[in-house]
Order: structure tokens, then C-alpha cells, then sequence
């Protein structure tokens, strides 16, 4: 059995420039990406459209690549998109789903000097 890198990420901090540079390393890594650095997908959550979202997410999380790099969903604000049970859980189900080739990285940007995660 061979060991990959995990191609999930959890990044927070109150210093976007070092989040961002934390995400470059993540989607560059070739033990997490050996076909090559996958395109990035931004999404922030948001109340009032959580499932839709959810849903996106979990459609480019699940379609694998034929060409080229696969893609790195990029999730900030992700609070909205577990507040819910219902929501949580399809996110879980989503996650579950993760395609070859793609990765998801929560980034949360904090307020300065906050101690715990939003």
C-alpha cells in the first residue's frame, strides 16, 4: 500500500498573504497532486444558499480529471455551510466523494490576535 499526502487542508489565521502562500504550497505539492498543480476554485459561504453551495462544491469535488490538473476548491466563511445538520452532513458526503486529481482547503482569515478558529 502506498501513502499519499492528504489533499485536504485546514488553514486559518489573522495573515491572508501567509494563508495564501500555505495554499500555493498545498496545490504545487507533487505527493498531493502528481498530475500537476490543479486550478483553483474559490467559493465563500454563504447563509441563505448553503445547499446550492454544498452542491457545487461536491460537483467539482467528485469529477475526476481526463487532461490536466483537477481542481482545488477553496472554501473562506465555511461556517454557514455546517451550521445546519443537514448541511454538515452533505458536506461530509461531499468531502467523501474527493476525485483524484482534486482538493479542498478551508481558509479562514481571523481577526488579528484571535486565538481560536472561526
Amino acid at each position: 500500500m502506498s501513502l499519499t499526502a492528504a489533499r485536504i487542508a485546514y488553514y486559518w489565521g489573522d495573515d491572508s498573504w501567509s494563508i495564501e502562500a500555505a495554499v500555493e504550497a498545498f496545490r504545487k505539492d507533487p505527493a498531493r497532486f502528481p498530475g500537476g498543480a490543479p486550478e483553483r476554485w474559490r467559493v465563500r459561504g454563504e447563509a441563505g444558499i448553503a445547499f446550492r453551495q454544498i452542491g457545487e462544491i461536491g460537483e467539482r469535488l467528485a469529477t475526476g480529471t481526463m487532461f490536466g490538473g483537477g481542481t482545488v476548491a477553496i472554501l473562506s466563511n465555511a461556517g454557514p455551510l455546517v451550521r445546519k445538520n443537514a448541511d454538515r452532513d452533505a458536506l461530509a458526503a461531499a468531502i467523501s466523494l474527493l476525485a483524484d486529481g482534486n482538493g479542498l482547503v478551508v481558509a479562514e482569515e481571523t481577526e488579528s490576535g484571535r486565538k481560536e478558529p472561526p
